[in-house]
């Protein structure tokens, strides 16, 4: 009783203050991979899921109720609807507070207060395919399998590393940018909430993108930000997500959570409890997950490889005025592999200057981006892959991923948003090795899917499956939500489903 005054007064444990919860006590967060999946665990997960999808959707801790907090297309203004936060440092906060308030009405649908979600750990050697329990067995009595995604996920097929790997946004030690979402771990600084902005951070577009549109596919739960939480897979994914901020954060050299941001530190969201209280929550009260919220994971992300280079904190962001080198406009479709080429400036690549890329920080800017579907799939993009070579993901050329999750939530449905790369370590090497002299900038688009050829099995057979219904728009949320319409046939070769495509490339020095 002492602690939780103590904690209270300290402004510490909102949630559980207002709540009137106990303190908490410290939970452990597994690796899915690590549980049995015919194990106390697993089956405590199911009862909880499906006690929740029996709920009315009216009642806040339902299943319906709680997936349209993260979106939802259903007319109306229901407390907590629409509120995930994409595309702005707010992303990772926000989907924690969200991840802690449904795992306590989980842990208490299931009637075991032992409970916690586990993460699926997809960039582990072994474990890059969706895990067993969530597909197997492959019928609407198991309430973890949804038959609304890729068939070839649901089929156990494997996931590209360039998928669900996350080296690039670890090895950063700004969390976030007033500039370039993709300089910040965490995305860019925004003034206030903004439910679907245009640029995503580091970590969000790989991997967080990349799994929602493989698991989804075409027209499947995840590839849509407005059904993605209605996939139990959903809640695994974004626990590796936030355990993958834990383990950046435990990394050091200079990485810490932007708690001198007042916007960060103190905007509220609104959720609920357990006890259908609803409750508000800031990130003041989520930064240590450990003695604020009262939970940690069995292992943490170790680094990929050791660094050569001892990490730093990061330096202060020049606040100058971007400068644009040099800008293409055109309609371009992102086909299977597209091959598009623009020119730097001849000031650009002489030694100093205003408009030189010496010393200063270079940023690729893709705006534009556009798709009426998911599409699907990814691409991997890259910068002047050598003439004959094939395109590595683990190669010096590899600069990041376009997924189009979200994307066309970022304004009207349909409405064209931005992604931006900073590629000044890549033009900085290419410049030293005088691979850079004629000033040419290569991009290639790389699209990549899942690898229906190399299924991991899982133990049983495999049901044929059920029906699903089609999600109609507008419609009110079912007492038991239905699952969405089945991914769409194939598009015919040479053609990819809802037309990828971007308008404009930019490239600027900051």
């Amino acid at each position: 009783m002492r602690a939780t005054l103590l904690a209270c007064a300290a402004g510490l444990l909102f949630s559980v203050c207002a709540a009137s919860q106990p303190a908490p006590t410290l939970r452990v967060r597994r690796d899915v991979h690590s549980l049995d999946p015919n194990g106390p665990e697993i089956a405590a997960l199911k009862r909880g899921v499906a006690a929740m999808k029996a709920r009315a959707a009216t009642d806040p801790t339902s299943w319906a109720y709680q997936g349209a907090i993260h979106g939802t297309d259903t007319p109306g203004n229901a407390a907590g609807w629409n509120s995930c936060q994409h595309g702005s440092f707010f992303f990772l906060s926000w989907h924690r507070m969200y991840l802690h308030f449904f795992e306590r009405i989980l842990r208490s649908a299931s009637g075991d207060p032992t409970l916690t979600l586990p993460y699926w750990n997809y960039s582990k050697p072994g474990q890059n395919s969706l895990p067993v329990p969530l597909r197997r067995p492959a019928t609407l009595e198991n309430p973890l399998f949804e038959p609304a995604r890729d068939a070839a996920a649901n089929g156990g097929a494997t996931f590209p590393s360039s998928a669900t790997g996350s080296s690039r946004a670890m090895s950063l030690t700004r969390f976030s940018s007033a500039v370039s979402a993709s300089r910040g771990f965490g995305g860019r600084i925004v003034s206030q909430p903004v439910h679907f902005s245009s640029a995503h951070g580091a970590i969000e577009s790989q991997p967080h993108d990349n799994v929602h549109v493989l698991v989804g596919g075409d027209a499947g739960l995840m590839s849509d930000p407005n059904f993605a939480a209605l996939d139990p897979v959903f809640w695994l994914h974004h626990c590796n997500i936030d355990r993958l901020w834990e383990s950046w954060v435990a990394r050091g050299g200079g990485r810490s959570n932007p708690t001198g941001d007042t916007a960060w530190m103190n905007t509220e969201f609104t959720f609920f409890d357990e006890n259908r209280n609803q409750v508000r929550m800031k990130g003041s009260e989520i930064v240590n997950a450990a003695k604020q919220l009262g939970y940690g994971y069995d292992a943490l992300e170790a680094p990929s490889s050791p660094q050569a280079v001892p990490e730093s904190a990061p330096q202060p962001e020049r606040m100058t005025t971007p400068k644009t080198l040099v800008t293409r406009d055109r309609k371009t479709l992102l086909e299977e592999s597209t091959e598009v080429s623009l020119s730097l400036p001849k000031k650009a690549l002489e030694p100093s200057g205003p408009e030189s890329i010496g010393g200063r920080a270079v940023v690729l800017h893709i705006e534009g981006l556009k798709s009426t579907a998911s599409s699907g799939g990814y691409w991997e993009v890259y910068l002047n892959v050598p003439k004959g070579a094939r395109p590595d993901p683990d190669g010096p050329h590899f600069i990041g991923t376009i997924a189009f999750f979200g994307r066309k939530h970022a304004h009207d449905p349909g409405a064209p948003s931005t992604q931006d790369f900073e590629v000044t370590e890549v033009v900085e090497r290419l410049r030293r090795e005088k691979k850079l002299e004629d000033g040419k900038l290569n991009l290639s688009f790389v699209r990549r899917t899942i690898d229906a050829g190399a299924a991991v099995p899982a133990p049983g057979p495999a049901p044929a499956l059920p029906k699903p219904e089609s999600k109609k728009k507008g419609a009110k949320p079912p007492k038991e939500p239905k699952p969405a319409a089945a991914a769409k046939p194939a598009p015919k070769a040479g053609k990819i489903l809802g037309e990828p495509q971007f308008t404009k490339i930019r490239v600027e020095i900051l």
